[in-house]
């Protein structure tokens, strides 16, 4: 959650720390990875809570390969 009001600049939500160098990128950061596999990430705001989140596909054969290994683990 937060306090006051937050404040969004071409869609990007700037820091509210005194200290901008240090502060500020790290949703940034997230977004361009999540973006780099396939992904995206959004931020909300209501209520004074704060929700970020990020989808990051499982390609298929990542998937397929997982429930094989499964399987094969459990001698099926």
């Amino acid at each position: 959650c937060y306090e006051g009001e937050l404040c969004y600049i071409n869609g990007v939500l700037k820091t509210t720390k005194a200290d901008r160098k240090y502060h500020g990128y790290g949703l940034k950061s997230i977004k361009r990875i999540a973006e780099n596999y396939g992904g995206s990430c959004t931020t909300q705001t209501k209520d004074n809570w704060f929700e970020l989140r990020v989808l990051i596909p499982v390609p298929a054969e990542n998937t397929a390969m997982h429930h094989e290994r499964r399987a094969i683990e459990k001698g099926t």
